[in-house]
């Protein structure tokens, strides 16, 4: 594996990877010490650059000049030897993939999907019973009034086949039990 050089590093980070390896000058050090003591955003910037050094470190990427300072200043620490092991163990992790983003289509086909389901459904009524609307529409009116006690002897004569002015099948209503041909 060839060596890497500080140019792949982030040049960002310049400053920060200075400060870790103990490559800054002392009056620039305790200048940028206090900076990272007082400063949250330099603070996280610091521990991006430990957090890269301990990833090359593990890869065998680090810099051949940048090997030494890095073992002598942070792997010889209990906290560098822990990172180094959890860089160590973060790296033989397989990699996970992230899950695919949802097709903006299969929303798309679900709302469709929804429309067809909710007109079939409301459709049924219609079309649910053979022989069509009109024979559907008597006989449920004929057995609404045969259940509701309001009779309705036009409707039952007509859906029983027979003639729609009385005779012996005509139930109920005004004229119930009367032959209106017998006067």
């Amino acid at each position: 594996m060839p060596e890497a050089s500080s140019r792949e590093f982030r040049p960002d980070l310049e400053r920060e990877f200075q400060y870790l390896l103990g490559q800054m000058p002392r009056v620039d050090r305790e200048t940028f010490q206090g900076l990272v003591i007082e400063n949250a955003e330099v603070s996280e910037r610091v521990l991006e650059a430990e957090n890269e050094l301990f990833d090359a470190w593990v890869r065998g990427a680090l810099p051949r000049e940048w090997k030494p300072l890095f073992e002598e200043r942070l792997l010889s620490t209990p906290e560098g030897v822990r990172k180094a092991h959890t860089a160590k163990a973060l790296m033989r992790s397989p990699v996970a993939m992230p899950a695919p983003a949802p097709s903006r289509w299969s929303g798309w086909m679900r709302r469709v999907a929804a429309i067809f389901c909710f007109a079939a459904a409301a459709g049924g009524g219609v079309w649910g019973e053979p022989g069509g609307d009109r024979e559907g529409r008597a006989r449920g009116e004929t057995e609404g009034a045969a259940r509701a006690g309001t009779g309705a002897p036009r409707l039952q004569a007509v859906a029983r086949g027979g003639a729609g002015g009385g005779g012996p099948e005509v139930r109920g209503g005004a004229g119930a039990g009367r032959n209106p041909g017998a006067r």
